[in-house]
C-alpha cells in the first residue's frame, strides 16, 4: 500500500542544524536527541554521521575540515553533484537565521517520528493484505509504536 503524499520532513530545519553546528561546533551538543537517521536526507544522514565522528575525536568542524573527512571516507560525491558548494551553502544559509538549535532539532525529531510511525503502520497494513497472521502483525506493530515512543520522549521533550 502506497500513498500519494510525501512522508513528513523539514529539510529547512535540517539544513539549519548542520550548518549552525559547522558555525559553532558547541551548538553539537544541542542535537544530542537526534540520531542520523532523524535526517529525511541520506545526504543529512551523512554529514551528521562525520560531523558527530569528528567532534567526538576532538577535530574542529568547518567546511574545509568536513569535506576532507567525508572525502576521505570516499563518500563526497554521496552528497551530490557539487559537494562542498552544498556544505558551503549549509553554513552560509544559516548565518540568516538566530541560532535556535534546540526549536530546530525538535522540528526534525517530530517529522522522523511522523515518518516512522507511517511507515510502521503502512508495512503492517501490507502485512495484513498478504495474509499474515494478525496476532504477529499487531504484535510487531505494538513493538515498533512503543520504540517509537521512547524516541519521542528521548527527542521531542529533550
Amino acid at each position: 500500500m502506497k500513498t500519494d503524499k510525501p512522508l513528513p520532513a523539514n529539510v529547512m530545519a535540517e539544513k539549519a542544524i548542520l550548518g549552525a553546528v559547522m558555525l559553532q561546533n558547541e551548538l553539537y551538543e544541542a542535537t544530542k536527541p537526534l540520531e542520523p537517521e532523524d535526517f529525511s536526507l541520506e545526504s543529512h544522514q551523512l554529514i551528521y554521521t562525520h560531523i558527530g565522528a569528528m567532534l567526538e575525536r576532538g577535530e574542529a568542524v568547518d567546511l574545509v575540515t568536513l569535506a576532507e573527512s567525508v572525502r576521505e571516507s570516499g563518500e563526497l560525491n554521496s552528497i551530490c553533484e557539487t559537494p562542498v558548494a552544498y556544505l558551503s551553502d549549509l553554513s552560509a544559509d544559516t548565518i540568516r537565521f538566530r541560532p535556535s538549535v534546540r526549536d530546530w532539532v525538535r522540528i526534525v525529531k517530530a517529522k522522523s517520528l511522523l515518518r516512522k510511525l507511517i511507515l510502521s503502520c503502512t508495512n503492517a497494513v501490507n502485512k495484513a493484505y498478504d495474509g499474515e497472521s494478525g496476532y504477529q502483525i499487531i504484535t510487531a506493530l505494538k513493538d515498533q509504536i512503543t520504540e517509537i515512543e521512547d524516541a519521542a520522549r528521548k527527542g521531542i521533550r529533550a
